[in-house]
């Protein structure tokens, strides 16, 4: 059986790391590898977060997608998160496959600011998840389930907790 918890601390472990990377290397102004230090510092706390769910996904835009249905849709996470997120996965893309593709060292360094504050957040999230008690994950899982399909039945609402209280186990 999979060590959850353990998982969870080396991925934010390697999210602290890719970041304290892309400040040095701001330094250098080596821009584009800051955007790619920063686009995986955020990609490896996202990981740990969808794991505190039993959530993951082998493709970068798989984990956007669970980030955005599991956590900011529902408002678990504010949606300004949700849309950071999403257009650094962009900016991640374009940099790393664009031939001419430019970006300015002012607009990096605000970018790595805003990723800070992103992984703070994020990583007191995966706080909260990992202190909760299966009744306070019932209640927030009942309206989880409620904002995805607001004409889920009771039957199927439990069977969802059910595998959910397995999962952390």
């Amino acid at each position: 059986m999979l060590n959850y918890q353990l998982i969870i601390q080396s991925k934010r472990q390697r999210a602290w790391e890719a970041f304290s990377a892309a400040k040095c290397l701001i330094e250098a102004n080596a821009c584009s590898s800051v955007l790619n230090r920063t686009y995986y510092a955020c990609f490896y706390m996202v990981s740990a977060l969808l794991l505190t769910k039993k959530l993951s996904s082998c493709k970068h835009a798989g984990v956007k997608s669970l980030f955005n249905k599991y956590f900011v849709d529902i408002g678990c996470i504010d949606r300004k998160w949700g849309s950071f997120y999403s257009t650094l996965f962009q900016e991640k893309q374009d940099c790393d496959y664009g031939d001419f593709y430019a970006i300015d060292k002012e607009y990096i360094s605000k970018n790595l600011n805003e990723a800070e504050v992103f992984l703070k957040e994020i990583e007191l999230y995966i706080n909260h998840a990992q202190s909760q008690t299966k009744q306070e994950r019932e209640f927030s899982w009942r309206g989880a389930l409620k904002e995805i399909d607001p004409n889920i039945s009771s039957v199927e609402m439990q069977h969802q907790i059910y595998k959910d209280w397995e999962n952390h186990e």
